[in-house]
């Protein structure tokens, strides 16, 4: 063993045993974690009061009412000029909550289309003469795993 390998074998122990006198030791200031291990969410409110979450550049989902139903809203929004402030495009779906569900349900499949594919090429027949070569492959897209 070279003197490098002994040092951090050494190094090692003397972490082991340092790690365990601590045990019993409670930390004064835990690290704090959310409840679901997600960082917050950062929000925009509207001029309704309704909190928006960004999702790309001037896209928002919100969650609100419309005629006593709770509905997922994702819409595109612009920079008012007049007033400053941002209103909602044309652009944008809102769900209801079993339509929501339903394509919560559908995000599997969906995530498993949009992997990146590949071309992929197999000879299926390949025949050489004296005169004639004949090559027959079959080309097709692939899903990357």
């Amino acid at each position: 063993m070279d003197k490098n390998a002994v040092n951090k074998k050494k190094r090692r122990l003397e972490n082991k045993a340092e790690s365990s006198e601590d045990e019993g030791v409670m930390d004064p200031n835990p690290p704090k974690t959310s409840l679901a291990g997600k960082s917050e969410v950062k929000t925009v409110k509207n001029s309704d009061g309704d909190e928006m979450i960004p999702i790309g550049k001037m896209r928002y989902v919100t969650v609100r009412e419309f005629k006593g139903k709770r509905m997922v809203d994702i819409r595109e929004f612009y920079e008012d000029k007049s007033g400053g402030g941002l209103k909602p495009g044309k652009k944008g779906i809102c769900l209801s909550a079993e339509q929501f569900n339903e394509l919560k349900s559908l995000l599997p499949e969906l995530e498993k289309r949009l992997k990146p594919q590949r071309m992929k090429t197999e000879t299926l027949l390949f025949v050489r003469s004296h005169f004639v070569e004949l090559r027959c492959e079959l080309s097709y897209f692939e899903s990357i795993l």
